[in-house]
């Protein structure tokens, strides 16, 4: 961080946004570990920080890199539980991705708010989210054949999880 100018406020926010992730999967270890609350916390609290903080300093004609931030931030919130939260940062993601046509990553995006409201029950929302994801993941052809599976694969278990 200390490398950046105090002018590069995008490879300073992007330096933030690395210490974010290695917090993020941080967290995680120490969360599938079991290892004690306060210790797996202290990540995640870092993660959200670190996060932010990037976020507040991404340049705003960035919008690849705010895209991620909020898609990382999205995670993050998913991973905790929080998924109105979630799903803000989903949004605004998709907006960005599709201000700038990356539908690809826009697709991503509405694969991982499917999944988060699928955690928690809004199967008929879900669905919308999938569905969607998976008509932009169809526009790459082969070359998402994996991605398109992988989302029929959640079509079919959120169709299956909404009948239980």
């Amino acid at each position: 961080l200390d490398l950046a100018t105090d002018g590069d406020r995008l490879s300073r926010a992007m330096s933030l946004h690395q210490r974010g992730s290695i917090a993020y999967e941080r967290y995680q270890e120490a969360r599938e570990a079991k290892k004690p609350a306060p210790e797996f916390l202290r990540y995640l609290n870092d993660a959200l920080r670190l996060y932010r903080e990037a976020l507040e300093m991404t340049p705003s004609d960035a919008v690849g890199q705010l895209a991620v931030g909020h898609n990382q931030l999205g995670m993050l919130y998913r991973d905790v539980g929080h998924v109105d939260s979630a799903l803000h940062h989903y949004r605004e993601s998709i907006r960005m991705n599709e201000a700038q046509g990356d539908l690809y990553s826009a697709a991503g995006t509405r694969y991982n708010a499917a999944l988060a409201l699928k955690d928690a029950g809004r199967f008929t929302d879900a669905r919308q989210y999938a569905e969607a994801a998976l008509r932009d993941f169809q526009t790459y052809g082969f070359g998402a054949a994996d991605e398109v599976q992988r989302t029929l694969g959640l079509i079919s278990r959120i169709a299956k999880a909404a009948t239980a």
